[in-house]
């Protein structure tokens, strides 16, 4: 479900009113974890709205407390990758030739060969490695002198400066905060009860505050949006429930409704808040003022990009992978996975995605896992096969390589691929057990599905579970004494 709050009424809002624009100190951080080209089109859009920017004290004290860490973790980012690359290919090639020199000493049969098919393989990877080095060059070099310029440090700096940050609570008025936060985090009352248990991040000094920052920063825009009697637009990276009403998918729906309340009550003004999550935010206002490029707009919505193209176009791929992969077999109750029908998603979760820009070409790849339901059929017998509803989770890898038009600031998909599809879990729907003439005449607690000579009918799980015997012909099942076949055949299909 898409965020709730649309470009459109962003407009208006920014048409509208003189306004106050708060960004929480996570938004800033973030201008060192995305890749050179966007940290630059951030910048340019901050510069495009900074004479309406004002930011809490407790955003400016956080950000100066954490920035030098997250700089110095992501100024390393593409060494680390290279090297972790470099490593793997070495530790790897080292143990196949501990292997060859091993199996050599037996006399394996043509192991010899192998080991001399497989050589020029491993010298390929070694030059791809090189090449790879050689590729990411220019971004490494570019992505050193950003860290080096420190551009948004120095933002931040003009910022205080030009009188942009509020002044510290006084240490009375920070102790009555923090016992008011302890009062709210016991009922959950947002903002920041899900911080309860920080006193302190890593790397970092023990700071028993620490917990009630966002609660600090929450009592700063209500004071000072009342002040300055201006509406209020907030972002903030943080996408955890304490700020958002969130959907199954943890999905940002719109803020809290008791965030709101406490904004109209305390200030004496309605619709005066808009808060917007950090991708929201920047993707809006770099509309606004027309200062994005399509890199930026492909690595803010890399997320949605992929989810919405993966349910439009993988539930053919998917169902084809579960008829052949043979993964469903080992959830099967009973007989052999045979087909599967009716694949339909209800929920999906991305795990994991990682984004690529060259050039004109964009390259986003990750794994996410679907919720869904299946007609699936079990074959029990030579000639008998029977349909049942099952509920499923499934783990699928993905590729999605993007065209990009620069000019137009578009893209179109050029390709796209699935992989690794994994069946996490499978589970039989039991339905229309409200007769209790369905019920199994054994156990007396699942569905009945199969029938049980001469007139009863039992569950899958009853039938297989040892003490029946079923016939391979025509798949009846008897209790041990009322067989009376001879194996291939029971006395009912003679």
């Amino acid at each position: 479900m898409d965020y709730m709050i649309g470009y459109d009424d962003f407009k208006d809002f920014m048409d509208k009113n003189e306004h106050l624009i708060v960004i929480d100190s996570s938004v800033f951080l973030d201008y060192y974890r995305y890749s050179s080209n966007t940290s630059e089109e951030i910048l340019k859009t901050l510069e495009a709205f900074k004479n309406d920017i004002w930011l809490p004290f407790q955003v400016y004290l956080e950000f100066n407390n954490n920035y030098e860490h997250v700089k110095k973790n992501n100024h390393n980012k593409y060494q680390n990758v290279s090297s972790s690359i470099e490593s793997y290919s070495k530790g790897f090639n080292e143990k196949l030739n501990k292997l060859f020199n091993q199996y050599g000493k037996y006399d394996f049969p043509k192991i010899h060969e192998l080991k001399e098919k497989i050589k020029p393989i491993l010298e390929k990877l070694k030059e791809e490695v090189k090449t790879y080095h050689g590729e990411i060059d220019e971004e490494v070099k570019t992505n050193k002198e950003l860290m080096k310029k420190n551009a948004i440090y120095e933002f931040i700096n003009t910022l205080k400066s030009s009188n942009k940050i509020g002044a510290s609570f006084s240490g009375e008025r920070l102790l009555e905060i923090i016992e008011e936060g302890q009062r709210r985090y016991q009922f959950n009352i947002p903002p920041g009860y899900e911080d309860r248990e920080k006193a302190y991040e890593k790397n970092e000094k023990p700071d028993p505050k620490r917990p009630y920052g966002d609660l600090i920063i929450w009592k700063s825009i209500l004071k000072q949006a009342k002040e300055q009697g201006k509406p209020i637009i907030f972002t903030t990276s943080d996408s955890k429930e304490d700020w958002w009403i969130l959907d199954d998918n943890k999905a940002i729906l719109g803020p809290r409704h008791e965030l709101v309340s406490e904004f109209e009550d305390f200030v004496g003004v309605k619709n005066n808040l808009m808060m917007l999550p950090m991708r929201e935010f920047f993707k809006y206002f770099s509309k606004y003022y027309r200062t994005s490029s399509v890199y930026t707009m492909i690595e803010l919505d890399a997320e949605d990009i992929s989810l919405e193209y993966i349910k439009d176009n993988s539930l053919f791929t998917i169902t084809a992978e579960l008829i052949h992969n043979g993964e469903l077999q080992e959830f099967m109750d009973y007989g052999v996975m045979d087909d599967v029908n009716d694949l339909e998603i209800y929920d999906d979760n991305l795990e994991e995605i990682n984004i690529d820009l060259e050039d004109e070409l964009a390259y986003i790849t990750g794994s996410f896992t679907l919720s869904a339901t299946a007609d699936v059929s079990e074959s029990l017998s030579s000639n008998y096969s029977k349909k049942f509803p099952y509920y499923l989770v499934i783990g699928v890898g993905f590729s999605l390589e993007l065209k990009l038009v620069i000019e137009e600031e578009s893209y179109s998909v050029k390709d796209f691929e699935l992989h690794e599809v994994k069946v996490i879990s499978a589970e039989r729907q039991y339905t229309g057990m409200d007769d209790d003439d369905e019920l199994c005449d054994s156990c007396r607690k699942s569905q009945s599905d199969i029938t049980l000579f001469p007139d009863k009918t039992i569950c899958t799980t009853c039938a297989n579970s040892g003490g029946y015997f079923i016939c391979t012909n025509c798949s009846m099942v008897y209790e041990q004494e009322d067989y009376h076949g001879d194996g291939e055949h029971c006395q009912r299909c003679d």
